[in-house]
């Protein structure tokens, strides 16, 4: 891949918060493979060993895990612009606690762990990237941690609708029952409340 292929937003990332000049960004780029999840595919599979990192060119996925009563329990999802990896499984080469599926069809970018550490011996400031990425990831899960636990399932509804309404068009209200820790059944009964407090 070249430079010229590299989604806006990525570039912006890797010239403006980096400051890498073009000799970086073409030895970036060459590092970076395009993918294809099919909906309902996966990209990681709970159990695997993180062997790459990904960014979302296109379309939705979820990164959920399943206990041993085999409940799906959803993380968060992911849109376009955004970053997938298991952080803890990546760095320490352990099994993954978590599954990453495409929700949509989706189109990645993904890089190696093998390239992207080749890649920071060769451009030491990339070293950034894994805290910029890790501190954003485990705040979206501290977050959903002090929501499930402060506030009711219509408060936790309500700040999913106002703060990512996206969701709403593109995932299934099964799946977000699940990141809202509530059966679906409860999740068709809180729509309809909200929808009658409205008119």
């Amino acid at each position: 891949m070249t430079v010229d292929n590299l989604p806006t937003e990525l570039l912006l990332l890797f010239k403006q918060k980096f400051r890498l000049d073009i000799e970086q960004l073409d030895l970036l780029a060459d590092k970076f493979k395009q993918k294809h999840i099919p909906k309902k595919e996966f990209y990681l599979n709970q159990g695997e060993i993180a062997k790459s990192k990904a960014y979302v060119v296109k379309g939705a996925v979820r990164t959920f895990y399943t206990d041993n009563n085999l409940k799906e329990n959803t993380l968060f999802f992911r849109f376009e612009n955004s970053w997938l990896g298991d952080i803890e499984s990546y760095h320490q080469q352990t099994p993954s606690k978590i599954n990453i599926q495409a929700l949509e069809d989706t189109e990645l970018l993904v890089i190696s762990k093998s390239d992207f550490d080749q890649l920071e011996r060769q451009i030491p400031v990339l070293e950034k990237w894994y805290s910029v990425n890790a501190v954003k990831m485990y705040a979206s899960l501290f977050n959903k941690l002090v929501e499930a636990k402060l506030r009711t399932p219509e408060e936790r509804y309500l700040h999913l609708l106002n703060n990512e309404p996206q969701i709403f068009q593109r995932v299934s209200l099964q799946h977000i029952a699940a990141y809202l820790e509530i059966e679906p059944q409860s999740l068709s009964r809180l729509r309809k409340r909200m929808l009658k407090k409205e008119k």
